[in-house]
Parts: C-alpha cells; sequence; structure tokens
C-alpha cells in the first residue's frame, strides 16, 4: 500500500495471496480492500493490512478482477473460469449463483455509479446485468408463470414471510 501524498510504501503485506495478484479494489468507505489472484479472493483490513476473510472462488485458473458495489456490501469477482460471483461482504458467502455469459474468461468487473447494473466484460464482449430485485422477480414470473411454492420459498427465501410475488398468476 501506497502514501498517494508522499509516493511512499505505507507498509507491507505480510501474509495472504500464494501466488500472482490480478486485481484490487477499495471499498467504498476506504476500511477495507479485496485483492483477487491465482489462489482466490481475499478480503484485508486497510489500517493493520491484514487478511480479515478467504472467498473461495472454485475457480482453480484464479480471479482477474475484483469491484464493490457503491455501498460496499457486495464484491464482484470475475475470473477464468468465464463466471463472475457475487459476495456478500459481511457473509463472505456468494449470493446466489454464478453469473455465466462470458465465454473467454472475465477480465474486468465493474457497478455502475447506483448499483443497479454490473458489467463484466472478456476478450470479446461485455455483459450488462441487472440487479434491480423488481426486475428479478419479473422475469422469474414471466419464466415460471406462477408463483413460489411454500418449500421453494423457503428455500431460497428462508424465513422471510411467504407473499406472493406473481399477482394473478396461480399458486402451485
Amino acid at each position: 500500500l501506497w502514501d498517494v501524498a508522499t509516493r511512499t510504501p505505507i507498509g507491507e503485506l505480510t501474509t495472504g495471496h500464494a501466488d500472482d495478484v490480478h486485481s484490487v479494489a477499495f471499498s467504498p468507505d476506504g476500511m477495507t480492500f479485496a485483492s483477487g489472484g491465482s489462489d482466490g479472493v481475499m478480503l484485508w483490513d486497510v489500517a493493520t493490512r491484514t487478511p480479515i476473510g478467504e472467498l473461495t472462488t472454485g475457480d482453480a485458473d484464479g480471479v482477474h478482477s475484483v469491484a464493490f458495489s457503491p455501498d460496499g456490501r457486495t464484491l464482484a469477482s470475475g475470473g477464468e473460469d468465464s463466471n463472475v460471483i457475487l459476495w456478500d461482504v459481511a457473509t463472505g458467502k456468494p449470493i446466489g449463483e454464478p453469473l455465466t455469459g462470458d465465454t473467454d474468461g472475465v477480465a474486468n468487473v465493474a457497478f455502475s455509479p447506483g448499483g443497479m447494473t454490473f458489467a463484466s466484460g472478456g476478450e470479446d464482449n461485455v455483459i450488462l446485468w441487472g440487479l434491480d430485485r423488481d426486475d428479478w422477480v419479473t422475469i422469474a414470473c414471466r419464466i415460471a408463470n406462477r408463483n413460489l411454492s411454500l418449500s421453494e420459498w423457503k428455500h431460497f427465501l428462508g424465513e422471510e414471510p411467504y407473499h406472493e410475488t406473481c399477482p394473478g398468476l396461480p399458486r402451485p
């Protein structure tokens, strides 16, 4: 890490990645940063320069890019396996299944300033992902053509009280 004003190092990271680091990103509050490398993703405490979490990506070929959402609650990682994983920063757990669509690996990931759109870029394309919950619900209702069953609700939404998500469509 470097002091930007003096252009001098402010200390080394004494532990962490065992191999190459490909990308780093600071959280919006500046208290945390993420690094993505050949051996996965790590979260760091900026003040102490010590790791505070390791996120298991399952990407044996490495992570090429990491980015925080504008509110700092979500981290995105993209790598050689062509998947994008959205992470809950507080828990270190993935949010849903990996996003797929890039064909030659994910070289870059970025959130829009409002956080409702996310972009992933590979060698030959850029994919824009909508992250607005209401948009996802509308798409899911159109595909399923019904509401979630109670068991599906519990599986995907846990203890959140059940309610119809697809007005006018049948319950299973």
